[in-house]
């Protein structure tokens, strides 16, 4: 008598370890990131897998529920590009499984670099004034004309820089946000007036020698420009192959390049 139900014990447990394991086998593996959670100074693409074959993924940056939230969205072949300091929360679901747990991710991306319009360098007219941005959406920009570092104790850019005529004019500028992002470099823009400057509407003159003109130009453009004038400009019209890049300093437009039957 004691031997059965000693083996009906047995069978008991081993049922129940049986049933406990199953259910644990019917969870989703939660997501994994390729790109673990840490500062970064360039924005970066995650890539999020689960162990468990056909499992859909979604998520969230905005720090909402990744399960319920309207705003999440499917993990797609090319992974979530993160472009900001944010959290990505994600989970797995499959049909017939409990859904996995939710796995939280936190990336501090450093923000961008403010960038001039119109570019520093050699004019033969400075421009009036140079508009500052970020790509980094919320940041918030601070600049010197003194020659001193930039730092969050300086003059706050609310709106376009006035340039002196006839002097060197030195803008040093800085971008931050307040939720953690490491600060961006210190960049600096130097805008310098010479008369003798040539453009490359200079050959449009009846007197103008255009290899001369056209070799000068070449020679007074930066290293960057010439990289981007080779690169071009991706604000192309549908039915175009593109644009070229403009330097306004230097007399030169942009144009716009056809392709195919467009041309």
């Amino acid at each position: 008598m004691k031997k059965r139900w000693y083996l009906l014990i047995v069978f008991l447990i081993s049922i129940s370890s049986l049933l406990m394991a199953n259910s644990v086998a019917q969870k989703v593996s939660p997501p994994v990131a390729s790109v673990p959670s840490g500062t970064y100074d360039t924005t970066q693409r995650v890539s999020l897998f689960s162990e468990t074959e056909g499992a859909t993924i979604y998520y969230t940056i905005d720090g909402s529920d990744p399960l319920t939230s309207s705003t999440r969205q499917k993990v797609s072949s090319r992974g979530v590009q993160i472009q900001t300091t944010c959290v990505l929360k994600a989970v797995a679901v499959k049909e017939g499984m409990e859904p996995s747990d939710i796995v939280s991710y936190k990336y501090f991306i450093k923000v961008a670099e403010p960038t001039p319009n119109p570019s520093p360098g050699e004019w033969k007219e400075l421009p009036k004034e140079i508009v500052l941005s970020s790509t980094t959406p919320g940041a918030v920009i601070y600049y010197t004309t003194d020659g001193s570092l930039p730092t969050r104790q300086s003059i706050k850019y609310t709106g376009p820089i006035k340039l002196e005529k006839g002097k060197t004019n030195t803008i040093k500028a800085i971008a931050v946000k307040e939720d953690g992002s490491p600060d961006s470099n210190v960049v600096m823009f130097v805008y310098v007036e010479n008369p003798n400057l040539i453009l490359l509407t200079d050959t449009l003159r009846p007197d103008a020698n255009e290899i001369y003109v056209i070799n000068k130009v070449i020679s007074e453009m930066t290293l960057d420009e010439k990289v981007r004038m080779v690169w071009g400009a991706a604000t192309s019209q549908l039915g175009a192959a593109g644009n070229t890049y403009a330097i306004p300093r230097l007399g030169i437009t942009s144009m716009e390049l056809a392709d195919g039957p467009a041309g």
